[in-house]
């Protein structure tokens, strides 16, 4: 069993012909973390640095988790060729909690819609007696300002009711 080897013609010779490279199923890894779908690929003999990508997205899934996959699940795959890119969730986009204090009732509800911010329970305002003029936002709550919120989070705020009782 020589390479290249000359033979009368008429010889019986024996071919071996490849059924091809070794292919693998691929899984369904939407909604695992990275890091799992990154040791399931390397254990079918993927490299990592070569094969495996990802791009990290803003989105309402958890940070960390696979959204997509550059190749469905359930398709044949050769794990020695094939190069794989996941979306992976970044988490919600953020940005910074804009400052209501000292503004009046209505300007604060109009800044949060504005944000894409939503009021908190019972309408999102709470009263309390304040020295602040009665109308206008003395707190915030969850989020103070420049704290990292996301769209849709819910924020309530405190309006003074005017002068304490003591006052």
């Amino acid at each position: 069993s020589k390479t290249n080897m000359r033979v009368k013609e008429g010889s019986f010779i024996k071919l071996f012909v490849s059924s091809g490279p070794r292919l693998e199923e691929m899984q369904d890894f939407g909604g695992r973390k990275y890091e799992d779908a990154v040791e399931a690929l390397v254990n079918l003999g993927m490299v990592e640095e070569e094969q495996i990508s990802r791009e990290d997205v803003f989105d309402d899934a958890e940070p960390g988790s696979i959204i997509a996959q550059s190749v469905a699940a359930g398709a044949s795959f050769d794990p020695a060729a094939e190069k794989i890119v996941f979306t992976v969730s970044k988490g919600p986009e953020t940005f910074d909690m804009p400052n209501l204090i000292g503004m009046k009732q209505q300007a604060a509800l109009n800044e949060l819609q504005k944000s894409g911010l939503k009021p908190g329970p019972d309408s999102g305002v709470v009263r309390e007696p304040s020295y602040a003029p009665e109308g206008t936002v003395i707190d915030q709550f969850p989020y103070k300002a420049g704290d990292a919120v996301a769209k849709g989070s819910e924020v309530t705020i405190t309006v003074s009711s005017g002068l304490p009782d003591d006052a």
